[in-house]
């Protein structure tokens, strides 16, 4: 299960980032690109997450920095152990704070 929340600006992200709930994290993280302040966005609460949610995360994050601020703020040790074996890490970095 996913559950994914926008309040004050910071987006929380929990549970499982998988493919079967692209569609909720999508909805979820079209609400950031609508903000007109610095979003921030909370990984520590994932559980699991596959390439698609990492992917979905990384298009939000490029398409976000586009339209304003944008960090994370926070990650969880699968988060890290995802973005370390799919080479992406660096990628996300570049979001850190």
């Amino acid at each position: 299960m996913l559950n994914c929340v926008l309040d004050n600006d910071v987006i929380t992200i929990s549970g499982e980032a998988k493919v079967q709930y692209l569609e909720s994290l999508g909805d979820c993280l079209q609400r950031g690109l609508d903000s007109e302040s610095a979003v921030r966005l909370s990984l520590a609460q994932v559980t699991e997450i596959d390439t698609a949610g990492l992917q979905a995360l990384l298009s939000f994050l490029l398409t976000r920095k586009e339209i304003g601020p944008v960090n994370i703020i926070d990650s969880s040790p699968v988060v890290e152990r995802a973005l370390e074996l799919t080479g992406l890490k660096q990628a996300f970095s570049a979001f850190a704070g």
